[in-house]
């Protein structure tokens, strides 16, 4: 006899015990695994008054705390020197990272612009010296 489905709170909470997610990560899992809407967005209130989720998208603070974390995991995972200029490759990968965790587009390519920019004067400046 097969197992009743857990409801999909239940299902978010067994998500977040591997890694964290954001809210359109998690709701695009829940609706990969085929839940229905309305116990989709109950679920995420749910999570989100909690506080195991946050809404994504125009939070610039949000953004830039996640993706220094990404970039500082990054370079402990590649063993890249601290105060390293950060890679076309590891821009790339953080703007898909954004994007996936629900921000908006023109916001991750504003920020990517800034870092760009930033990391651009921090190598003019490695070499004048």
């Amino acid at each position: 006899m097969p197992r009743a489905r857990p409801p999909a709170f239940d299902a978010a909470v067994k998500l977040l015990a591997g890694r964290d997610y954001a809210w359109p990560e998690m709701q695009a899992k829940l609706a990969q695994r085929q839940y229905a809407e309305d116990e989709i967005a109950a679920a995420l209130e749910t999570l989100a008054r909690y506080g195991y989720i946050q809404q994504t998208g125009t939070d610039r603070a949000q953004l830039e705390r996640m993706a220094a974390a990404y970039l500082a995991k990054r370079a402990t995972r590649t063993r890249a020197a601290a105060g390293a200029a950060v890679t076309a490759s590891a821009l790339h990968a953080l703007e898909a990272f954004l994007l996936r965790k629900g921000f908006d587009p023109e916001l991750v390519a504003a920020h990517l612009t800034d870092r760009a920019e930033t990391t651009g004067r921090a190598a003019e400046m490695m070499n004048d010296e």
